[in-house]
């Protein structure tokens, strides 16, 4: 080894593990605050076809009016509330599908990456120097997969910290107490109570340990948990990448790039910039369909009256006729002084019944109004 490589080693390894991407560059881009002094940064890349096709699920729906309008939903209950009683809105489980296929397929292959990184450890790919796992989502689970993996074969030694952010893993302290066991430093779980994306994927598995990007990990020693719910800003799971130096800051990591620390600061501010017009454009454009709508349910609404109007039955209808004085005084007076008109053929029975007596009234022709029950035709006077 050439003495320049010697002197870019470092003595300690950070080894990043991305969650899902929307861009191949995001791979290394969330681990530039890693430019320490002492650090060595890698970053792990694994399944990346499936990573980009969860990223871009992830996108659609967080784009989609049926989140935005689902956020103020959600925000009235907890996460653990909506978790138990299933309580999500109906409009985003009609589209879970978009993301219940690519999460479910990226969690698999991420217990899988995690087995293949402990194997990878246990080689020494690293040399002799202590690794620093750092991950976020779904590579929080292969860290996770990769402790468990290393306990199993009593590999201690290898692992000097770990650090998980919003790891869609049980937060069982069977398993955390395994994982601590392992790893000569610190083990911090950083974690949101508010992250509703993450509840909402992780919905169909199981509960009953709880989730640890969701709640702190209870009854295991010098296990660190950190509520980061004030960094993310209400926006959910898909922020972890544009905050991972804050993280660690937050967490007092040593080796972390301010400079890099404030580029991610000034990007995730033009992002929120960004998002605020397009949902307000959203909001305006969900306005719309929705008076549109509206509309034509009014539409509908008058046609179908029209309709029945059209259409009603003698029963439905009242027709108002008034005679005329150009009535025949004998016909006048044969018939009680009401003009009698000839509906037999066109009036059922009990229309016709009510027609006749009307007859036993006598009422001078000149000021005769009569009220009958008519099919929708007009007679013939």
């Amino acid at each position: 080894m050439s003495e320049g490589e010697q002197s870019r080693h470092k003595l300690c390894v950070a080894i990043g593990i991305t969650g899902w991407l929307m861009d191949k560059s995001e791979i290394t881009s969330p681990w530039r605050v890693f430019r320490g002094s002492s650090i060595e940064a890698f970053a792990l890349r694994w399944e990346t076809s499936i990573l980009l096709r969860l990223g871009t699920s992830l996108g659609a729906i967080l784009k989609s009016y049926i989140w935005s309008a689902a956020k103020f939903e959600l925000a009235k209950v907890t996460i653990f509330g909506t978790l138990v009683a299933g309580l999500w809105p109906l409009g985003l489980l009609q589209v879970a599908r978009v993301l219940d296929n690519p999460f479910s397929l990226a969690k698999a292959r991420s217990d899988k990456a995690g087995r293949v990184l402990a194997n990878a450890l246990m080689q020494k790919v690293q040399g002799e120097r202590p690794a620093v796992l750092v991950g976020y989502s779904l590579g929080a689970r292969v860290i996770y997969q990769c402790m468990l993996a290393l306990s199993e074969q009593n590999a201690f030694g290898l692992v000097e910290s770990v650090i998980v952010i919003g790891a869609p893993v049980p937060s069982d302290e069977c398993y955390w107490r395994r994982i601590r066991a392992m790893v000569a430093g610190r083990v911090v779980n950083v974690f949101s109570s508010d992250d509703h994306i993450l509840g909402f994927l992780y919905r169909s598995s199981s509960l009953q340990f709880g989730v640890a990007g969701l709640q702190a990990v209870q009854g295991v020693a010098r296990i660190e948990n950190v509520d980061i719910t004030n960094l993310m800003c209400k926006r959910g799971h898909a922020v972890y990448k544009s905050i991972i130096g804050r993280t660690l800051q937050e967490i007092g990591f040593p080796d972390v790039d301010v400079i890099e620390v404030d580029k991610e600061v000034e990007a995730l501010r033009e992002m929120e910039e960004m998002e605020k017009l397009k949902e307000e454009e959203m909001k305006a454009q969900g306005d719309q369909e929705v008076a549109e709508l509206n509309a034509i349910i009014d539409e509908e609404d008058a046609l179908e009256q029209n309709k029945m109007r059209k259409h009603a039955t003698p029963k439905d209808q009242e027709v108002e006729l008034l005679m005329t004085p150009e009535a025949s005084d004998g016909e006048s007076e044969s018939n009680g002084g009401i003009a009698m008109l000839d509906l037999e053929d066109d009036l059922p029975p009990a229309a016709n019944k009510e027609l006749k007596s009307e007859t036993a009234n006598s009422i001078p022709a000149s000021q005769t109004r009569l009220t009958c029950l008519a099919p929708e035709s007009e007679p013939n006077l």
